[in-house]
């Protein structure tokens, strides 16, 4: 792991613990081209995969919307990591947005009015 990486988990762990939110376990891939280290979420009808590499990170949500966080988009490396922790937090507490494609899982949280 290099530096970025390892102070980029230390800061989802540490938001997640403090939402009082399960622990993230991350594996080290070894691909081909790159090492990384990825981590799977799955919460209902949701996938959340998350990659943090040595110089960015990312997450994709149902194998199909990628969300990337480049270092050229942010003005240092720990603006970057709170912007990925943000957004890994928004997606697993309130969800990843109302899009058609993830109508499922924000009406999986509604439960029907009784009287």
């Amino acid at each position: 792991m290099t530096s970025f990486s390892e102070r980029c988990i230390a800061a989802l762990a540490k938001e997640m613990a403090l939402r009082r939110l399960q622990p993230i376990q991350f594996e080290l891939v070894r691909g081909k081209h790159e090492v990384y280290e990825y981590a799977k979420v799955v919460q209902r009808d949701l996938l959340v995969e998350l990659y943090v590499y040595t110089d960015e990170a990312g997450c994709t949500l149902n194998e199909r919307d990628w969300k990337i966080f480049e270092k050229w988009d942010f003005s240092d490396d720990n603006d970057l990591i709170r912007s990925f922790v943000a957004y890994v937090i928004k997606v697993l507490t309130t969800g990843p947005g109302i899009k058609e494609e993830h109508r499922g899982w924000l009406d999986s949280l509604i439960k029907p009015q009784t009287s």
